[in-house]
């Protein structure tokens, strides 16, 4: 198990506002 999961982390950024700044 890797500390950094960036599938996770891209997940939680899609389901935050902060998506609408990276569209």
């Amino acid at each position: 198990m890797m500390p950094f999961q960036p599938d996770v982390l891209w997940r939680r950024l899609q389901s935050s506002p902060f998506r609408a700044r990276f569209r």
